[in-house]
């Protein structure tokens, strides 16, 4: 593994508890009878809504899972292409070593023929 996987993976370790920490602190959305008829319209908490702790939560909750799914989709980009170099560098390798004894092999029939 590389040290950008490693620092990624990290990244992702802790945003992915930051997730589960954001969601668990956020009240349940329940809705009371008297929001079905309209009720409670015009109180204090709804005109104020987007100043509230719910609010805040709730911006925190889809900037941090947006974090989490990008750092997913680099994470494994950065993988495969380093596997995919990592396995052409073997391949290279290894024919490599293949077309040298195919020369030598050649040059020893080629003696033999002399």
């Amino acid at each position: 593994m590389s040290w950008i996987e490693i620092l990624l993976g990290v990244v992702l370790l802790i945003s992915a508890i930051a997730i589960i920490l954001v969601v668990l602190l956020q009240e349940a959305k329940q809705q009371d009878p008297g929001s079905l008829t309209g009720g409670n319209s015009g109180t204090f908490f709804s005109q104020n809504e987007s100043l509230s702790v719910d609010s805040f939560m709730a911006k925190w909750t889809k900037r941090i899972s947006i974090l989490f799914f990008t750092l997913v989709v680099v994470l494994n980009i950065i993988s495969f292409a380093l596997n995919k170099q990592k396995s052409e560098e073997k391949s290279d390798a290894s024919g490599g070593s293949t077309a040298s004894q195919a020369d030598s092999a050649d040059s020893s029939k080629q003696d033999n023929n002399s």
